[in-house]
């Protein structure tokens, strides 16, 4: 059905507030896509501070985006994101480009194709305009626009908005990103963190946007694919633990060396291709025993409980039993002997720690944290947060509690207690534990806050983003042995004059279905 060819009584009416008056005298090409819809000028019209909008009506039936539910099926929802991607892409081929959207003005079809009801001005070549005068609820706060312009930031919001619908908006502007990425995260859906920001901050434009949501989707889908048994990884480790310069204090110089640094790791090889390791950062603010006791007492009961697993199958629920018995038993240890140092230990400032583990069994990891100790995945080119900061912030926003304090105060941690009447018993602790495989070309870094917190940068993901650069940095200049690389990415970052004791621990996978390795 074409445009100008629609009777009266085969249109939609659309009755919309804000949008701006001259948006009926645009003079757009007859070659736009037919699924964004335009207004039939002949019937459109104003009144008052109201425009009333006719659409002509699509040959197929088409439905408001909400009624998919598109939230509730992640695979259903990049394949109609996709559709997005590729309407945009087929729009700014015509020599226009989407800088503002309102998702009202969105359907499908039963195909998921996408149809926009098309009230907003789109930007041509020659354009220079102050978008921000229609008042939609999604644009590019840049004035003037150009079509030179990116607008990846309206497809981030778009995917926001089909993904978490209200709870979405119901957040306040400043924080919807960073619910956004902790969301993604604390769904196992970290493969699309990296995408999401950069579209958001407006990195992208269209081609490079859809091209990275698809490289997105395409190691979402390798993840969850099942490994050949053929298939066998053998891990190249690395792990180094130091002081931290600008945590150490003058009387630390008459401490014994484990009373000084609060850390402690582990890697230990149960086989060819099954490695465990962990980390564990003890908590400084303690009155009952303090942090480096709570994380060796958690090293020292991982030691005499990790070899049950060398023969043992390892699967999903083999080791999330494991992590879940283990949690408690070390949670237990802890109260013990806080109660040994001073009978009197309350739950307020019982020592603890924080703790981030895998066991990695071939190309499978299984994941488990506690608290907000860092588990990174890098490449050549990308590196990603994996696990959720179990912090009053976190709670708060993504978990919609009630919890009040600083947003960085932990509220996950192995030494967590509650009173039973006069007894100090152990409290429910929460944790993360997710499977995944590992691909070819990552790594796996465990380490404490610290690595990331003393590394160079504005904020937490230039942060990371710089962490990156480091690590290439030193593995290259290790020529490829992964201790090396350990100790020398340590050096740097304390060249900052850390605040904090730095652990890092690093498992690179070599395949015996690939020659040679990756650039790292």
């Amino acid at each position: 059905m074409g445009f100008h060819e629609v009777k009266r009584e085969q249109v939609e009416v659309f009755s919309v507030s804000k949008v701006h008056s001259d948006i009926l005298n645009y003079d757009y090409p007859k070659n736009l896509p037919e699924n964004l819809i335009l207004p039939i000028k002949e019937l459109s019209k104003q009144n008052g501070a109201e425009v009333k909008l006719y659409f002509p009506v699509p040959s197929k039936k088409i439905k408001e985006w909400r009624e998919f539910n598109l939230s509730e099926d992640f695979d259903s929802m990049i394949k109609a994101f996709e559709n997005i991607l590729k309407l945009f892409e087929a729009v700014e081929a015509t020599g226009y480009k989407i800088f503002c959207f309102d998702m009202k003005a969105l359907y499908f079809d039963d195909e998921l194709n996408p149809y926009i009801l098309t009230y907003f001005p789109l930007i041509g070549n020659n354009d220079e305009i102050d978008i921000s005068k229609f008042e939609m609820p999604i644009y590019i706060n840049s004035r003037p626009l150009r079509f030179s312009d990116n607008n990846s930031r309206v497809l981030a919001e778009i995917f926001a908005n089909l993904k978490y619908r209200d709870e979405y908006k119901s957040k306040e502007p400043r924080d919807r990103r960073r619910f956004v990425e902790e969301s993604l995260t604390n769904e196992r859906l970290f493969d699309f963190k990296n995408w999401f920001e950069k579209s958001f901050s407006n990195r992208y434009d269209i081609k490079v946007c859809k091209s990275k949501f698809l490289s997105s989707v395409a190691r979402y889908k390798e993840r969850w694919k099942q490994s050949s048994p053929e298939v066998k990884v053998r891990y190249r480790t690395g792990a180094h633990s130091i002081y931290g310069t600008g945590k150490v204090n003058e009387d630390d110089d008459f401490k014994e060396e484990e009373q000084v640094n609060q850390d402690a790791y582990l890697v230990k090889r149960l086989g060819n291709s099954r490695i465990f390791l962990a980390v564990m950062d003890g908590v400084s603010t303690s009155n009952y025993g303090d942090g480096n006791i709570a994380s060796n007492l958690v090293k020292k009961l991982l030691l005499e409980e990790v070899d049950a697993l060398k023969d043992s199958e390892i699967n999903y629920e083999v080791a999330k039993q494991f992590y879940e018995r283990f949690i408690e038993k070390a949670n237990n240890a802890i109260i013990k002997e806080a109660l040994i140092i001073d009978q009197t230990a309350s739950p307020d400032g019982l020592m603890s720690t924080t703790f981030v583990s895998a066991i990695l069994d071939n190309d499978m990891v299984y994941l488990c944290s506690v608290g907000d100790s860092p588990a990174l995945l890098l490449t050549k080119d990308e590196i990603v947060r994996i696990n959720v900061k179990y912090n009053v912030g976190f709670e708060k926003l993504v978990l919609g509690r009630n919890v009040s304090g600083d947003p960085n105060s932990l509220t996950q941690v192995i030494g967590k207690a509650r009173k039973e009447g006069d007894k100090l018993v152990s409290d429910n602790i929460e944790y993360q534990f997710m499977v995944f495989k590992l691909l070819p070309d990552e790594t796996l870094v465990l380490g404490s806050d610290g690595i990331i917190e003393f590394t160079v940068g504005a904020h937490e993901s230039e942060k990371i983003e710089n962490f990156r650069k480091i690590y290439t940095e030193s593995y290259e200049e290790a020529k490829g042995k992964v201790k090396a690389t350990a100790q020398r990415i340590l050096a740097k970052i304390d060249q900052n004059i850390a605040g904090d004791n730095l652990t890092i621990v690093i498992a690179k996978p070599e395949r015996n279905d690939l020659k040679g390795g990756d650039e790292r």
